[in-house]
C-alpha cells in the first residue's frame, strides 16, 4: 500500500476538480475499510472538503504559477531535432506532468533520472520542488548544454552525461549513474526504442523504483494499441507493474497536436530478462520513427 502521505496527495490530485466519494475510493489503491478510516482524517486536516454531495481538494495543486516557469524553460530550449524524435511538450503539459509526479511523492527527496530530457524536466523539477539529485542522459549536446546553463545559473543538483541508449555500455557517463528512485522518459514512438528505454530503467531502478513513461495516445491509429501492448509486456517481464495510466495526459508543441498518455509503473520484483533481447537482429535504423541511424 502507498504510504499515507502519498495517498493523501493522490486523493487531493484526484479531487482537484471535484468528484464523488465513490469515484475517489475506486481511484485509490486501498480497500473500502481503510478509505473509510482515512477520509474523516483528511477532512479534519483540511486536505479535502465537502462540496455538495461530492469532495474537492481544499488546497488545489494549482499549476498556474508553475506554468510561468515552464514557459520560460520552453523559450530557452534548443530547436527540436526531428531526426532523433524530439517533439517538445507544451508548457502546460510540462507543469502538469511534474506536478503529478510530485503529488505521488516521486520528486521531493528522490533521486531522479531523466532518460532523454529535451523538455528540461530535470530543471523544472529542481526549481519547483526538492529532488535529492537529478541525473540526465541525453544524446543531444545542445540539450545537455541548455540544462547545464540552467544548473549553473540556479545552482541546481543536476549531473549530466552524453549517452546513446543503444550503446549504454560504451558511455562512461551512463556507467557512472548510480541506482535511482525514479526514472522518467519520453522515448521515440517505436517498439525498438521502448525496448531499449525500459531496459535502461531496469538497469537503474531497484525494488520499489518508479518509472514514468510517456506513450502515444491516438485512438485513430491502430499502432498506438499495438505499441502499448508491447510496452506492457516489457514492463511485466522486467518486474514492473503499472500503477497509473493517465490517458491523453499531455500534448506537444506540434502542428498535428500529438497527444500522449502517461504511464507510472513500480518495480516489484527483479528479473534477469531484458527487453533488449527483443531487439536482437533487428535493423538499428528502426529505433527512430524516421528510420535513420
Amino acid at each position: 500500500m502507498l504510504q499515507e502521505d502519498r495517498l493523501r496527495r493522490r486523493a487531493r490530485w484526484i479531487a482537484r476538480d471535484g468528484c464523488s466519494e465513490t469515484a475517489l475510493q475506486e481511484a485509490l489503491p486501498v480497500r473500502r475499510a481503510l478509505f473509510d478510516a482515512l477520509l474523516p482524517q483528511w477532512l479534519a486536516e483540511g486536505a479535502l472538503q465537502r462540496d455538495g454531495d461530492g469532495l474537492r481538494s481544499a488546497e488545489r495543486d494549482d499549476t498556474t504559477g508553475l506554468e510561468a516557469l515552464a514557459r520560460d524553460l520552453v523559450a530557452r530550449r534548443p530547436e527540436p531535432d526531428i531526426w532523433i524524435d524530439q517533439c517538445p511538450v507544451t508548457p502546460e503539459s510540462l507543469a502538469r506532468r511534474v506536478a503529478y509526479m510530485h503529488a505521488l511523492g516521486d520528486v521531493d527527496d528522490q533521486r531522479l533520472l531523466c532518460l532523454g530530457d529535451n523538455d528540461f524536466v530535470s530543471v523544472f523539477a529542481s526549481i519547483a520542488y526538492r529532488p535529492t539529485h537529478c541525473f540526465v542522459l541525453d544524446i543531444d549536446k545542445r540539450v545537455l548544454g541548455g540544462i547545464r546553463a540552467w544548473a549553473e545559473e540556479r545552482d541546481l543538483p543536476i549531473t549530466l552525461a552524453e549517452a546513446d541508449f543503444r550503446k549504454l555500455d560504451e558511455s562512461p557517463g551512463a556507467l557512472a549513474v548510480p541506482r535511482v528512485d525514479v526514472v522518467t522518459s519520453d522515448p521515440p514512438y517505436t517498439e525498438m526504442a521502448y525496448h531499449t528505454y525500459i531496459a535502461a530503467a531496469q538497469r537503474y531502478l531497484g525494488l520499489g523504483g518508479i518509472l514514468y513513461l510517456v506513450v502515444p495516445y491516438m485512438e485513430a491509429e491502430a499502432w498506438s494499441s499495438v505499441l502499448m501492448q508491447s510496452v506492457q509486456e516489457d514492463l511485466l517481464r522486467s518486474g514492473f507493474v503499472v500503477t497509473d495510466l493517465l490517458r491523453g495526459f499531455q500534448t506537444f508543441s506540434h502542428e498535428d497536436r500529438v497527444v500522449s498518455s502517461l504511464v507510472r509503473a513500480e518495480r516489484l520484483w527483479l528479473s534477469d530478462w531484458s527487453p533488449l533481447s527483443r531487439t536482437e537482429g533487428r535493423d538499428a535504423r528502426l529505433f527512430y520513427t524516421l528510420h535513420r541511424v
